[in-house]
């Protein structure tokens, strides 16, 4: 159950109405992007933020706080607490895990797990996955019109390697409101929300996902763009 709640962490009959009619993927990612900050993300760097966590289980709800720091390209530093029941498995005075992903390796350390790492573990290489989507060229971009949960939605599907991903889009907002990722025979659909402006960028501050039986919903807060990171951070040694 820890190793399960801690891995956690880390169309239809007729066309819907769409606010803005596209056809093209790139040129809607586009206008998300703009609508959104537009180049003012390319100055981002770095980046912190911190969050609240609740975990629904089978056996009970879980609560937790997570410290997360990103420097781009490929650099992410997780720190994770959670309160546990004891009849769940936990301790007194929580758990923590700490999980550091860098473009040459990653490595996990938690206090009933000791420290498991290896090669890979890439972090992402933009503060927005607009930026790729619109900057990568070994993806196919397709975009059709669909629904999600019910509600009509702009879909991009993006492949590569093999393997797909896909983008939800409000057609009213514009904003990404879901991602889909397809691996290890597994789809994990994660939902965002609460869109505010911090600092000139619109930037979710609630996601929301659920995996293995289990519902996990976080809330954002302390964003911080391009504040000093130490390098040691990101050290796996």
């Amino acid at each position: 159950m820890k190793k399960l709640v801690l891995s956690l962490f880390f169309a239809t009959l007729a066309a819907p109405s769409f606010a803005q009619d596209f056809t093209n993927a790139k040129d809607l990612v586009k206008a998300s992007y703009e609508k959104t900050g537009g180049d003012k993300w390319k100055s981002v760097h770095t980046m912190t933020m911190s969050s609240s966590m609740t975990i629904d289980a089978p056996t009970g709800q879980i609560f937790g706080t997570a410290k997360m720091s990103f420097k781009y390209p490929g650099y992410t530093h997780v720190k994770v607490l959670l309160d546990i029941p004891e009849e769940m498995g936990g301790t007194p005075g929580g758990m923590t895990q700490t999980q550091i992903m860098r473009p040459d390796t990653s490595l996990m350390m938690s206090d009933f797990g000791g420290t498991q790492g290896g090669p890979g573990g890439q972090g992402p290489e933009y503060p927005t996955d607009a930026i790729e989507l619109l900057d990568r060229d070994d993806s196919s971009l397709s975009l059709e019109m669909g629904e999600l949960d019910g509600k009509p939605m702009y879909i991009i599907t993006a492949t590569a390697d093999s393997t797909s991903d896909e983008y939800f889009y409000d057609p009213e907002s514009l904003f990404r409101v879901a991602r889909r990722a397809h691996a290890g025979g597994m789809d994990v659909t994660v939902y965002y929300g609460d869109f505010r402006e911090v600092d000139g960028l619109t930037i979710p501050h609630e996601q929301h996902q659920e995996m293995n039986g289990m519902k996990q919903s976080m809330k954002f807060k302390d964003f911080e763009f391009n504040p000093p990171l130490d390098d040691s951070l990101f050290d796996v040694n």
